[in-house]
């Protein structure tokens, strides 16, 4: 319906799709590209087996008017780029229609218009131009200020520990730079520990916080409460007061908590149901209040704090190192960290 290509978009998206079989954020924005996309298409009266590189630089033309950021715009049709080069591999079209359809056996498949390496390598030259932004981060005055909102913002009252429920929150963005969705996904048994060999062959016991993924929740309702982890499981080696700070949330934590997540709401009206990111964005909206905030000199949110983890990292620790603890699927992302202080 409306030319959109509903098995080639299939065929494609699963090579995204995790094991588990579950669709994350990332497929869902490709989606929603490849459909902004399609619905010109039918605006144009253009079918997807005629798409060319003419008609494509069309589409850019018609993102130019939209008066789009340049990051945006570039978002937008570097998926479509990247959907259209996928539909030109003979392997990927046997695959769709099976290895005795005719289809196959073209460069370009099912594409009219894209009919040889020439047409794709000009394809690739119409991506627009752009440069990456420099990741924000917080200075370490900013660090501190908000330490001490908290402190002289919330207390602990009876069934109510907001104090420590907004520290425990607060030092795991800033200590380990989780994203959001990883944050709310945090299990109650997040901690481990063991022994790690230094290298003058001493052994110290070390925390560990474990990422891991959710399970009891469908795609849309782990969608609704922001519960997603981007690039999978892995372990954050932590300092020994933040793990004593989240064994401090642990033994307030309301005995009532409906699931087994490190964190829950504590609001009376949903006091123990899941901590969502509509409560994460509560407490930053509280910190950015103009008149009872923490008065830093940037506006904070939960990503401010991984870029501001990100950025002391960089400063110490091989780029490899620095991309697993932040769960990089490629360490051309973790570029974007060094030097980011101006040092």
């Amino acid at each position: 319906k409306n030319h959109f290509p509903v098995l080639e978009v299939t065929e494609y998206i699963k090579s995204f799709v995790n094991k588990e079989g579950q669709v994350n954020l990332t497929v869902e924005n490709y989606l929603s590209s490849l459909k902004r996309f399609y619905e010109w298409l039918d605006t144009q009266g253009i079918n997807f087996e005629d798409i060319s590189v003419l008609i494509l630089k069309r589409y850019l033309n018609h993102l130019h008017k939209l008066g789009l950021k340049k990051t945006t715009k570039y978002a937008y049709y570097a998926v479509v780029v990247r959907f259209v080069e996928w539909n030109t591999g003979v392997a990927e079209q046997e695959r769709i229609f099976g290895k005795s359809s005719r289809k196959s056996n073209r460069f370009g498949g099912i594409l009219k218009g894209i009919k040889g390496p020439k047409e794709l390598s000009a394809l690739k030259d119409t991506l627009p131009n752009t440069e990456k932004n420099k990741p924000d981060f917080l200075y370490a005055g900013d660090v501190e200020k908000i330490r001490k909102w908290i402190i002289n913002t919330f207390e602990d009252e009876l069934d109510f520990p907001y104090q420590t429920l907004y520290k425990t929150i607060y030092e795991i963005l800033i200590n380990t730079g989780v994203r959001k969705g990883e944050l709310l996904s945090l299990r109650i048994d997040c901690l481990s520990r063991r022994k790690i060999q230094k290298p003058d062959g001493s052994e110290v016991l070390t925390y560990f916080l474990k990422i891991e993924e959710q399970k009891e929740f469908t795609y849309e309702e782990a969608r609704k409460l922001g519960l997603f982890l981007k690039t999978g499981e892995r372990e954050i080696p932590i300092t020994n007061k933040l793990a004593k700070l989240i064994l401090e949330w642990k033994a307030l934590r309301p005995i009532e908590a409906e699931y087994d997540f490190l964190l829950c709401n504590i609001h009376p009206d949903r006091y123990g149901k899941v901590f969502s990111q509509y409560a994460l964005k509560h407490f930053f909206s509280l910190m950015n209040n103009a008149e009872y905030g923490a008065e830093t000199e940037k506006r904070t949110y939960p990503h401010i704090m991984r870029h501001t983890f990100a950025t002391e990292l960089a400063k110490d620790l091989p780029l490899d190192v620095v991309q697993r603890l932040l769960g990089h699927a490629s360490v051309e992302t973790t570029t974007v960290y060094v030097h980011l202080d101006g040092s």
